[in-house]
């Protein structure tokens, strides 16, 4: 606290702190840059908050346009352009609506081209991580270009849409039509895994229907050395050519995590341990006039209880520590209150105790 006065004895006018009158006391004015100087001493940086009960939703609508290029005997897909057109309402921070359409655009991207769930024969879940769960990588996407349509939305009070669900329709259907216009081989539903669509594009080469016909073995091999050098899986595989990738290795802990015999860290007790606990303040900005410890002495298990009492005090001190100046006195008020919890559930005492109850 700067002026030691309550916050309802100051008031807020012409980009400046004042006295509320003449009983608050008599102090110079203060800047917003003067107070967040002093921020890191008196309780940590500067937050304001304000509520709208926003009810006029507006809807959004949105272009994608996607040039692909296909291999027609292995059947990788390459993005080689990708534009979304959107109509966003009023764009309050371009560059953040910019980077909502992107990471839309990359998501519905992997779920055309990579994402897939694969189940064997039994129904049983064969890429339940993300080492065979293969999300788009930065290599794997182009550069996505944004055209901002700004038409408010008429029923917000600053005009703005929802700008982050709208583009991750588009891009599946996109892709799909981009392959069917490249090769001619149209999907009935969205799987244009390199996988499914190389299995398309063989099909096709069997009945004729390409000039560029190629055999089952030749196109086997490039499958392989695709899966290799890019770790996607485009063919089925008789199990000699890979020994690990694609088996179901045996999970040592597997059994004992499922019938709830697996030791975790919270589980584990030694000899002697202590079990600690914090009691922490309900209440921001609240002066500390006194704590008693006596009674939390008394309890049955209880070792010792802790506050800031029991750590010396340090004077005050600034340094350069990482990024810039700190003050260790103004540190040690952060770990634990001294006369004063700064925030809500800053730590008052500490309790070691031989149990958790």
């Amino acid at each position: 606290m700067i002026w030691d006065i309550s916050a309802e004895a100051v008031e807020w006018r012409d980009g400046r702190a004042y006295p509320a009158g003449a009983n608050a006391g008599s102090f110079e004015p203060l800047s917003l840059a003067e107070i967040a100087g002093k921020a890191a001493r008196t309780g940590g940086p500067i937050s304001a908050e304000v509520q709208i009960n926003a009810q006029g939703q507006g809807p959004g609508f949105t272009t994608h346009i996607c040039d692909v290029e296909v291999d027609r005997e292995t059947g990788a897909v390459k993005i080689l352009r990708y534009t979304a057109i959107q109509d966003v309402g009023r764009a309050i921070h371009p560059s953040y609506v910019e980077g909502q359409m992107q990471g839309g655009v990359a998501q519905g991207v992997g779920w055309a081209l990579n994402e897939e769930y694969v189940y064997d024969k039994d129904g049983r879940l064969e890429n339940p991580g993300f080492l065979d769960y293969r999300v788009p990588v930065a290599s794997d996407m182009p550069m996505i270009d944004t055209i901002l349509v700004e038409v408010p939305n008429p029923r917000h009070p600053f005009g703005a849409r929802g700008c982050g669900e709208v583009p991750i329709v588009p891009p599946m259907a996109a892709v799909a039509n981009a392959i069917a216009d490249a090769t001619g081989i149209g999907f009935a539903i969205c799987r244009c895994r390199r996988r499914n669509c190389a299995r398309r594009s063989m099909r096709s080469s069997r009945l004729g229907s390409r000039p560029n016909e190629i055999t089952l073995s030749a196109m086997r091999e490039r499958a392989v050395r695709y899966r290799f050098s890019h770790g996607v899986d485009l063919m089925a595989y008789d199990g000699e050519s890979l020994k690990v990738v694609g088996t179901r290795p045996i999970r040592p802990d597997g059994v004992d995590k499922v019938i709830g015999r697996a030791n975790f860290g919270a589980d584990m007790t030694m000899p002697g341990m202590l079990w600690g606990k914090l009691k922490r303040s309900p209440h921001a900005h609240a002066r500390i006039k006194s704590i008693n410890t006596s009674k939390a002495e008394k309890l049955p298990g209880v070792r010792a209880v802790v506050t800031a009492a029991d750590f010396p005090e340090i004077a005050s001190e600034e340094a350069f520590v990482g990024e810039g100046p700190m003050n260790f006195r103004d540190l040690s008020y952060n770990c634990m209150a001294r006369g004063k919890a700064l925030y809500d559930g800053h730590a008052v005492a500490a309790v070691a105790a031989t149990s958790p109850a």
